[in-house]
């Protein structure tokens, strides 16, 4: 298993995930998420906004160009939405995504200001965001399909 910096874009929610089964698309499996789950997709996506960050890292698995979530699809919903709230399935959940999406930048600005302040070495505190990459082959036996 690799790790590897992935962009946000790249990777796409699972539409054939366990949970519900095969959906016609990545669109369609947002929904089905907060059609199912809403109170808790709402939670977690606070919970990712207050934290500033994912603990556990997405499973994903290459398809072309793009890389599949086989575990982590509710983080990556939540973080897709807080990067882009039009996607979402409703208006209401529009706004609450665009309100998280300004909280997130106002707490990132303050975690910034702090990490960036120089320790008595000298240098600067900064992090970065990495997901384990199976092949196709390894993400079916580890029988990882949601």
């Amino acid at each position: 298993m690799a790790i590897k910096k992935l962009a946000l874009g790249a990777l796409v929610v699972n539409r054939a995930n366990d949970r519900h089964g095969e959906l016609e698309n990545e669109t369609a499996a947002i929904a089905w998420l907060f059609n199912e789950r809403e109170t808790h997709m709402r939670n977690l996506t606070k919970d990712i906004v207050e934290q500033g960050e994912i603990y556990e890292y997405p499973l994903v698995s290459p398809d072309k160009s793009k890389f599949i979530v086989f575990d982590g699809n509710r983080r990556v919903t939540c973080l897709k939405l807080l990067d882009d709230p039009r996607r979402s399935p409703t208006t209401e959940l529009q706004a609450f995504f665009r309100d998280q999406k300004a909280l997130w930048k106002e707490l990132s600005r303050r975690k910034f200001r702090a990490r960036s302040k120089p320790t008595a070495t000298g240098s600067t505190k900064s992090s970065s965001v990495a997901t384990p990459v199976h092949s196709p082959a390894s993400a079916r036996a580890l029988g990882t399909t949601g």
